[in-house]
């Protein structure tokens, strides 16, 4: 493994996986965590688990909205500067060491991981369990942001590791563990 990377070719390398994690998080797919939590959200409010709430407990539900919706507007606008910036440098034509190039990769790194923690792991999975139980289509749809998302993280891991540099994904979306209905 060299002990110095040019940085054009580092980005180069990655440069699909960062703009798949942009993608995801900015398009308005049925199973992007934007409409998921949406539809989780309508789903929680349409149930027993949600009617037999107290006041207090639904205002504290609907602050948890309102907070996802804005981790969930963070870290969109976040990839668009990780974005931006590993774009820019794919043209730079310098060297660096293993450390700063980890460095580097700790700035998506940390984007995947608060997403994956607090929205993901930390608010949906959270959701689904509270109800027991979701309706299929929303399932599924979970299921096929799921599967992407861990393959992206799975897949940065690998290249992260083709170029020397051990990057750590805190956690993977888990699965729901709930039926579907």
């Amino acid at each position: 493994m060299p002990l110095k990377w040019r940085l054009g070719d580092a980005m180069r390398e990655i440069e699909d996986i960062y703009l798949k994690v942009r993608e995801l998080l900015s398009m308005g797919y049925i199973y992007a965590p934007a409409s998921l939590a949406s539809e989780f959200d309508r789903i929680y409010k349409a149930s027993d688990a949600y009617k037999g709430l107290s006041d207090s407990k639904r205002a504290e539900h609907d602050r948890s909205v309102a907070v996802v919706s804005s981790l969930l507007d963070l870290c969109r606008d976040l990839s668009y500067y990780v974005t931006s910036t590993f774009n820019a440098l794919k043209d730079v034509d310098s060297e660096l060491d293993k450390d700063k190039l980890k460095d580097l990769f700790g700035l998506l790194t940390f984007l995947v991981d608060a997403m994956t923690e607090k929205v993901v792991n930390g608010w949906l999975v959270k959701i689904a369990r509270d109800m027991g139980g979701i309706p299929a289509s929303a399932f599924d749809y979970y299921n096929e942001f799921k599967e992407k998302w861990n393959a992206l993280l799975n897949e940065l891991e690998i290249r992260a590791r083709r170029l020397g540099v051990e990057v750590s994904i805190k956690e993977r979306a888990k699965e729901l563990g709930v039926i579907a209905r």
